[in-house]
């Protein structure tokens, strides 16, 4: 008997002394130059498109947003702060650089763009780079306001690669921990003295896609540990807010989900089990011997509780195994047309 309507299914398929961070070099100070990418290629730990009105929302030394008139799908926008339209946007997608400055103030800023017969919106196409302490940074504005220092909004990389993490107030380069401050464009450090202790998320995790990112946070400090077999960072409570994992054509994304809290000690290594198998966690409809799950009711769940979405498996849905919620006893198998 089904109870609940409600199945599972399987888809197959720092150096550290006494806990405490070694002192370091004293306050550090820098300032990050505008670098604009068109090719925006990052790996975000999460993306606004920004809506285009009579301007974008962009605040500059000579106002608070850059005018543009849409006319149809053509969208014309005053890239120089002087307020007439100077650009066109025409189609499905865009980039456009923007510069306004005064005798005080310069502002640098670039941006993709999309359209539809519904309008227009923006997303950033840019960073803040620099290097302060020997560490090289790369601030992103991920909420599209035109500010790259708002912790737990903007984005962050640290070093090489493409995986981009929360803003921090601490950053951890090669074993080492910093307390991190930013204003607008000026970046500054100081040696973190508090507790620390070390995460490995990289060899528990089992899948058949390369682990790509994984974005940990406790609220106020965040970082990508895909692909480390220890990071140094503050003793604390994470989650995993964000992450991407992929073979080919084949994707998914990964959220929190059930996932406890991973909790990093003083002094001590932290690892977790997660990844495949993964479950399926499903609610459906019954008319008779036809059963009907919508996809928006489909859940993908890892060893951990972390769940998996936006899968994109190359146009093929995976083959289900249904199972009575409280025996367990085999329902039969399906997969979702037309996937």
């Amino acid at each position: 008997m089904i109870k609940n309507n409600a199945w599972t299914a399987v888809l197959a398929g720092s150096v550290i002394f006494g806990g405490l961070q070694a002192q370091d070099t004293g306050p550090q100070t820098a300032t990050l130059k505008f670098k604009p990418y068109k090719s925006f290629d990052f790996l975000l730990p999460k993306e606004t498109w920004t809506k285009v009105g009579s301007t974008v929302g962009l605040r500059h030394p000579n106002g608070e947003g850059f005018r543009a008139i849409r006319t149809g799908l053509k969208l014309t926008v005053d890239t120089t702060g002087n307020g007439n339209p100077n650009k066109d946007v025409k189609g499905s997608s865009g980039y456009l650089t923007f510069r306004s400055t005064t005798k005080d103030n310069s502002f640098h800023y670039a941006a993709r763009f999309q359209g539809s017969a519904a309008g227009f919106t923006y997303a950033s196409s840019c960073a803040m780079v620099g290097t302060v302490a020997g560490i090289p940074i790369q601030l992103l504005d991920l909420n599209n306001n035109g500010r790259f220092d708002e912790v737990g909004t903007d984005g962050i990389l640290v070093g090489k690669g493409k995986a981009v993490a929360f803003l921090s107030k601490v950053v951890s380069y090669k074993t080492r921990l910093y307390n991190l401050t930013v204003k607008g464009v000026t970046v500054s450090t100081t040696p973190y003295e508090g507790e620390v202790g070390s995460i490995n998320l990289t060899s528990g995790f089992q899948s058949r896609g390369k682990l790509q990112s994984a974005i940990i946070s406790d609220g106020n400090n965040s970082y990508n540990v895909a692909g480390l077999s220890s990071l140094t960072v503050p003793v604390g409570d994470y989650k995993i807010v964000s992450g991407f994992v992929g073979k080919g054509p084949a994707s998914a994304q990964i959220r929190a989900g059930k996932m406890a809290a991973i909790r990093v000690k003083d002094g001590e290594m932290t690892k977790l089990d997660w990844g495949g198998k993964v479950l399926a966690e499903f609610t459906c409809s019954m008319e008779g011997d036809k059963v009907t799950v919508a996809p928006a009711n489909l859940h993908y769940y890892g060893r951990a509780g972390e769940e998996y979405y936006n899968l994109n498996r190359n146009a093929k849905s995976p083959r289900f195994t249904a199972r009575d919620a409280e025996s367990g006893r085999p329902l039969g198998n399906f997969a979702f047309a037309g996937c």
